[in-house]
């Protein structure tokens, strides 16, 4: 039987029963389908398997589903899963993704709360998806913030391929004419084509606004 053919308590059932599924695919697609499900089983089905699910891409996708179905998550709730080690820290990148989704999809009030959280994953200590991810959060969270665009700049000039785009990407996304000379510089001098095409694709976008 499909999903589809499934009444609406019947779905949810069907997959709260999946998530002690031996195949971790059942298990992480069980809990991407319950992050649409506002029901007080599918947030405390999701809170039990970030405490107790051993695959760590599952526990973190559980996490980003959760924040979808429940935007009242405290940052000192988040704080607590960024304590959580785990392989390629893919946890951590799942508390990131998750305050993104906050901030970016709930507008929750005052988002720069959880700034704090997200700013130290841009050190270079940690892996460059986690430090992408971290950039994006906090744009998320706060576009304006003087030292975001400061340290998205900083990025450009003296970090790796993956980071640097997507600082510039996010650059042409705030529309920041501070971030012109850098850019340039980047677009006419980078021995990198992918680097050069970042950079003209975000001057782009901030020269749309200034027209």
């Amino acid at each position: 039987m499909l999903l589809r053919d499934l009444h609406s308590n019947d779905t949810e059932s069907l997959l709260l029963s999946q998530l002690s599924a031996k195949n971790y695919h059942e298990r992480k697609a069980a809990v991407i389908a319950l992050g649409s499900r506002f029901s007080d089983a599918a947030r405390t089905a999701l809170r039990k398997t970030i405490d107790s699910e051993k695959n760590d891409d599952v526990a973190a996708t559980a996490l980003v589903s959760l924040v979808k179905i429940d935007p009242t998550l405290s940052p000192e709730y988040l704080r607590s899963q960024l304590r959580r080690d785990s392989w390629y820290d893919v946890r951590r990148l799942g508390v990131l993704k998750a305050v993104e989704v906050l901030a970016s999809e709930y507008s929750v009030n005052q988002p720069e709360w959880f700034v704090p959280l997200v700013r130290d994953y841009i050190n270079t200590k940690y892996n460059f998806e986690l430090r992408q991810q971290a950039l994006k959060s906090w744009a998320a969270c706060a576009p304006t913030d003087v030292k975001l665009i400061d340290q998205l700049l900083l990025t450009v000039k003296n970090d790796i391929l993956a980071v640097q785009t997507a600082a510039m990407e996010l650059l042409g996304r705030l529309k920041d004419a501070r971030a012109i000379p850098v850019l340039e510089d980047a677009a006419r001098k980078s021995g990198d084509i992918d680097v050069r095409k970042a950079a003209r694709d975000a001057l782009e976008e901030i020269r749309r606004v200034e027209q």
